[in-house]
C-alpha cells in the first residue's frame, strides 16, 4: 500500500539534469546544493551549506563562522540584562512595558536582522 518514489536524474559531465520522471526508490542524496547554485545563490553560501550538512550527517559539531558577530551579540545581550537588573521592580511607577518596548524589542530586532 506504500511505495517510495523519487525523481529520475542524470549527470551530464558535471551538470545535474532533472528528467522529471518518477521512479521507484528513495533519493540517495540531496540535490539542494545543485538547486541553490542553479538559483544563483552565492558560491560561498552553497559551500558552507554543504559543509554544515556534512557535519550534521556525520554527527560532528557545527561551528559558527561569524565569531565577531557572536561577540557583538553577547555584548548586546549583556547590556540588556544589566539594564533589566538595574530596574526597581518594586517601584509602582516603573513602566516595564516601556522598558520592554524601548530596550528589549529593538535589541532583539537588531539581532534577528543580523542572522
Amino acid at each position: 500500500m506504500l511505495s517510495f518514489l523519487t525523481l529520475e536524474t542524470a549527470m551530464d559531465r558535471d551538470e545535474l539534469v532533472f528528467l522529471y520522471q518518477l521512479k521507484e526508490g528513495i533519493c540517495q542524496s540531496s540535490y539542494a546544493a545543485n538547486i541553490a547554485t542553479l538559483a544563483g545563490l552565492p558560491t560561498s553560501l552553497v559551500q558552507r551549506a554543504v559543509e554544515v550538512s556534512e557535519y550534521y550527517r556525520t554527527g560532528k559539531p557545527i561551528k559558527r563562522i561569524d565569531k565577531a558577530s557572536s561577540d557583538e551579540q553577547a555584548k548586546r545581550c549583556q547590556s540588556v540584562v544589566e539594564k533589566f537588573l538595574s530596574l526597581e521592580l518594586e517601584d509602582k511607577d516603573l513602566d516595564l512595558q516601556g522598558f520592554m518596548k524601548d530596550e528589549l524589542l529593538p535589541s532583539a530586532g537588531e539581532l534577528l536582522n543580523r542572522s
